[in-house]
Formats: C-alpha cells, structure tokens, sequence
C-alpha cells in the first residue's frame, strides 16, 4: 500500500484509472493505519466508487489480525492443557447429596480432582472453597454444575471471577454448555443470570414476609376472640440442627471460634447464633418459672429482675404446660 501511495497521483490519472489501480490493492500489503492514509488522499468523486473496495480490505485485515480477545483465550487454553482439572460441588444443607452430583461432573471431567462442600451459597467464605483456592494456580480450571454452585451474591460472584481471571484460571459451568465465565461473553452471561437469581430470591423471601405477616394478623384475630390458641410458631429447629448447635458448642468451649464451630457441624453462623439465643432466652424463663414457684415471687416481679417480657414467659409457659 505505501508503494502504491506513492505511485498514486490523483492529479495525473483519471477517476477510472485511479479505481482500476484500487482493485489491484492486495490485503497482504497494507494496514489499517495505511487504508485510513489511502482515504483521505483519494479525491471526493472517486470515494463513493472505492468505498465497497475499502470495506472489503478492513474486514480481511481485521480476519488476519486477531483481536485481543481471542490471543488471551488462546494464550488462556494453551496454559490450560498444562493446569489442572479441578471439579467443586456444591449442596446447601446436609441433608442433600453432593456425591452425586461430584459423580455427575466426573462424566465430563473424569481425571479432575474433586472437591465438595455441604454449605450455604450465601457468603463466598467457606472452608473447603478456600482449600481449593489454595491449591490454585496459573493454567488450572475449575468445573461447576451451575453458576449458584459458586454462589448467590452477584457482587460476591463477579468480584470471584475476577480474581480468577487475574490468576489465570478458567471456571466452567455445565449448564452453561461448559462456558468458561472467566471470558468476557462468560462473565456477561454471569452477570445477567446472577442478577436474576437474585431478584428471585427476594421475591420469594418477599412472599414470605408478607405470608408470615399474614398468618401472625389472623392468629391474633383469633386469640383476642378466644376462638382458638395461637397457632404460628414461626420456623423450627430440626432435631438434627440441635443436634449440630449442640456440638458446636462444644467446639466453641474447646476453643474454636464460633464461625469455625458451625462451619465444622455444617451449619451456618446465623443459625447457631439463633440458636444460642433461644437458649439463653429459655434459661431466664425457666429461672423466672422457679423465681414464681420456689420463691413465690410474683410473674411481674420475677420477670422485671431478668429483664423479660411477661407476655414471653406467659406463651412460654403454655406451651410447657401442654
């Protein structure tokens, strides 16, 4: 192209000869930088002749001359093919199976190294996502079922893709026909998907707040017109929850710190600290029941000393009682 500019004398050619020699411009020859050179030197009758010819030399050059994008992927599946497979699986509670679903991705990867974690997708900061964060390094890749397998945050999700990205390892998501999410299209999809969940979720606890709300208007209603005893409860500890509320605290009396202690029991910290509560809420009724029956001491008075709500100790009561 440089050659033929300086060949190019728009005063010395017509505007027929000028666009026979555009034809005869190879690909091979010029650049961007030489195209836009070669425009604006051509005169203005002959630009709307050569436009087509000019388009069609762009787009070869842009098919020679691979974008920034797709030299990173490149570069991104030749480390690859050095790193390790690493497969995460996921469940929320203890109850559910994450053997198969580990069993499920092993199809696909089968020489992966599989870790799995019985834990809410709440909060990024769980144990056995931490140990396989340690383990990584540049070239590996991680396989997931579904994006909530990483986790439910979006902000949480998209600030770990990126610190991924910048380590180098690739993250695939099966549901997603294995898109690698730390690539730009990926992280478009996440960002979308994650958003989503997200505003699904708060409009299910949304629901329930006003089911809830709802249920506790009309069990009022009833017990104000001694129709029927209160009847919502609010949610309830499963044995097995008790069970591993108990046991961490044990491990917190050994001296572990109580997000360690629950993480240990499969439970998460909220739950143990409203477990701890109720318990310490049953304590002081049960030192005011004694306070009323042992020391004869009235509800009123008992309950003023431990600083509780009459109305509290009353329904604890009832139910003891039942």
């Amino acid at each position: 192209m440089k050659d033929f500019l300086k060949q190019y004398q728009p005063k010395e050619m017509t505007v027929e000869q000028c666009y026979a020699a555009i034809q005869e411009i190879e690909v091979t020859e010029c650049c961007h930088e030489d195209v836009a050179v070669f425009r604006a030197s051509m005169p203005s009758e002959l630009r709307p002749m050569a436009k087509k010819k000019i388009a069609a030399l762009e787009k070869q050059i842009d098919a020679l001359i691979p974008n920034e994008e797709e030299e990173e992927q490149l570069e991104l599946e030749e480390a690859e093919q050095a790193g390790t497979r690493y497969i995460y699986a996921r469940v929320s509670t203890q109850e559910q199976n994450v053997d198969q679903q580990a069993a499920h991705l092993l199809k696909t990867w089968s020489d992966a190294v599989v870790f799995k974690e019985k834990m809410t997708g709440a909060t990024l900061d769980r144990p056995v996502l931490k140990d396989l964060e340690k383990q990584l390094k540049q070239g590996d890749s991680i396989l997931v079922l579904s994006i909530n397998r990483v986790g439910r945050n979006t902000e949480e999700i998209i600030s770990f893709i990126a610190k991924m990205k910048k380590l180098g390892v690739s993250i695939h998501v099966q549901d997603l026909g294995y898109l690698d999410i730390t690539h730009s299209a990926g992280k478009v999809v996440v960002a979308t998907l994650a958003a989503v969940a997200e505003l699904q979720r708060e409009e299910i606890l949304e629901k329930q707040r006003i089911g809830i709300a709802r249920a506790k208007q009309e069990d009022a209603e009833l017990v104000a017109q001694g129709k029927a005893k209160a009847k919502y409860k609010g949610k309830q500890q499963s044995a097995k929850t008790v069970k591993a509320c108990k046991s961490a605290m044990e491990d917190i009396e050994r001296g572990l710190s109580k997000q360690k202690a629950a993480n240990a029991n499969g439970i998460g910290i909220a739950t143990l600290y409203r477990w701890i509560k109720q318990e310490e809420l049953a304590a002081k009724f049960k030192q005011v029941d004694e306070l009323v029956t042992v020391n004869k001491m009235t509800v009123d008075k008992a309950c003023d000393l431990l600083s509780i709500d009459p109305k509290l100790f009353e329904n604890w009561k009832k139910e003891q009682d039942k």
